[in-house]
């Protein structure tokens, strides 16, 4: 038995006679890609819809359990993104923590100072203010967050390899160029260095002062090899989280781990200064 098939649509127009065996063939063939398009169609609509457990997690006990955080310093960022999420605190204080552990039933930290110290060393937060008690949930502390801490669990810090020599003493290469600068804490430019409000805002002192020394970008082992010859260490593991909010100002770039001021970090330092009369 001979039948007509016809197949119409855009730019497109197909017929062709054939028997019933192909015909049937032909329609099952079209009716099996349809579906697979609807069942991708399916599981795409269910992926966007799906909430992240983690940031939707009802309570500081939950967001733990979700978060598969296992150090206290892990513990810290997500109670920050619970406080960030399902307070609505953008800034929190170490008491704030200290409940959410009460609350969540985890045990105590035994020395929370030098949990939120490992905190900060790993970039999860970051202090908002030098000597000040408000810390801030950073980009990095949320990611870590939102991955479950996969890449702290698979690569811990004390695994990580590093660059050594030949006794296994860490190495920190800082150029020569940067280890020749005469550094002063007094910029008639800039300002006191001593006198800058954060932590954050003498890093970007820092990359303002090498700049206008004809070095147009520092590492973060560099950042901190300047701040010891200015008396006010800064260590490399802290530069990103106290950084990360004058980067999204635009006050830096950041490239290939190299860090460069830009004129916008120039003028928030030059602005300060008192105008001549």
């Amino acid at each position: 038995m001979n039948v007509l098939v016809t197949i119409e649509g855009d730019d497109l127009s197909f017929k062709t006679n054939t028997n019933l065996l192909k015909a049937a063939h032909i329609i099952a063939f079209l009716n099996a890609e349809q579906r697979q398009v609807l069942e991708k169609s399916d599981l795409s609509a269910t992926a966007m819809s799906e909430p992240n457990l983690v940031l939707s997690s009802s309570g500081p006990r939950q967001v733990i359990i979700d978060s598969n955080a296992k150090t206290n310093a892990q513990k810290i960022t997500a109670f920050a993104v619970y406080l960030r999420n399902c307070q609505n605190l953008e800034s929190f204080k170490p008491v704030d923590i200290k409940r959410l552990f009460e609350k969540s039933g985890e045990p105590a930290p035994k020395n929370l100072s030098r949990d939120f110290k490992t905190a900060i060393q790993l970039g999860y937060v970051f202090e908002l203010d030098s000597g000040s008690d408000d810390y801030a949930l950073s980009e990095s502390g949320l990611k870590s967050v939102e991955n479950s801490f996969k890449e702290e669990t698979e690569e811990s810090p004390r695994k990580r390899r590093r660059v050594t020599n030949a006794r296994g003493t860490n190495i920190k290469i800082v150029r020569e160029e940067v280890k020749n600068l005469i550094v002063s804490p007094n910029s008639d430019e800039l300002g006191d260095f001593h006198n800058q409000p954060s932590k954050g805002m003498k890093i970007i002192w820092i990359l303002a002062y090498a700049y206008l020394n004809n070095i147009t970008s520092l590492t973060s082992t560099e950042i901190e090899y300047i701040s010891t010859q200015l008396l006010e260490k800064i260590s490399t593991n802290a530069v990103s989280a106290l950084t990360e909010s004058f980067g999204k100002k635009g006050y830096f770039i950041k490239s290939e781990n190299r860090y460069q001021i830009q004129k916008k970090g120039l003028d928030s330092l030059k602005q300060k200064q008192p105008v001549a009369v």
